[in-house]
C-alpha cells in the first residue's frame, strides 16, 4: 500500500459500513478510494449481494431526493408569477377606475373589489394555480396532503405567510 492508500484506509476504517456503501453508491470516489472502500467492506464481511442491495437502495433514495428537488421552484420563478399576479390585480382595479371615469356608477368600487378578491383568492383557484402561477407552471398545495390550496389557505398565505397557511409552492411538470 502506498502512503495515500494507507491514509485512505485509516479514514475509511473509522466510517460506518452504511456510510461506506453510500459513498460507493454515489459514485463520488476516485478509483484508489473505491478500491480501499471495497477492501474495508470485504474485511467487514459485507457480501457483494448485500452491498449491491444496499447500493441500489441508496441510489433509489438519491433519485427520490433529486425528483423532490426538481419540484422546488426557484426564487426567480416565484417572483415572475408574483409580479404577473399583482399586475392582474392592479389591472382589475384600473379597469374599474376607467369604467368609473367613463360614467359607470361604482365602477371604481367594483374594480377595487375584483382586484382585491383576485389578490386574496388567486392561489385558491383550480389546481392551486393563480393565473401567474399557471403561466410559470407553479402551484400552491397543502404541505401535508398535497391537495391544491383552498380559498381560506390562499387568504392566510397572502396576508400572513405560507407556514401558517400550511401551504408550499411547487413546480408542476407538464411534459
Amino acid at each position: 500500500m502506498s502512503i495515500g492508500a494507507s491514509e485512505l484506509r485509516k479514514t475509511y476504517d473509522r466510517k460506518a459500513t452504511a456510510e461506506l456503501v453510500e459513498l460507493s453508491a454515489r459514485g463520488v470516489l476516485t478509483e484508489p478510494a473505491l478500491e480501499v472502500v471495497d477492501q474495508v467492506l470485504r474485511d467487514r464481511g459485507v457480501s457483494p449481494a448485500t452491498r449491491g442491495r444496499a447500493e441500489a437502495a441508496v441510489r433509489e433514495q438519491l433519485q427520490r431526493e433529486e425528483q423532490a428537488q426538481r419540484m422546488i421552484p426557484s426564487a426567480g420563478e416565484k417572483i415572475v408569477a408574483l409580479v404577473a399576479d399583482r399586475a392582474i390585480a392592479v389591472g382589475l382595479i384600473g379597469m374599474g377606475l376607467i369604467a368609473a371615469s367613463a360614467g359607470l356608477e361604482y365602477g371604481d368600487v367594483i374594480g377595487g373589489l375584483w382586484g382585491t378578491a383576485y389578490f386574496l383568492l388567486a392561489d385558491g383557484l383550480p389546481n392551486g394555480q393563480s393565473l401567474g402561477k399557471k403561466w410559470i407552471r407553479l402551484a400552491v398545495v397543502d404541505e401535508r396532503s398535497g391537495k391544491p390550496c383552498t380559498y381560506l389557505q390562499a387568504i392566510v398565505r397572502t396576508l400572513v405567510n405560507d407556514g401558517l397557511a400550511g401551504t408550499v409552492t411547487i413546480r408542476i411538470d407538464q411534459t
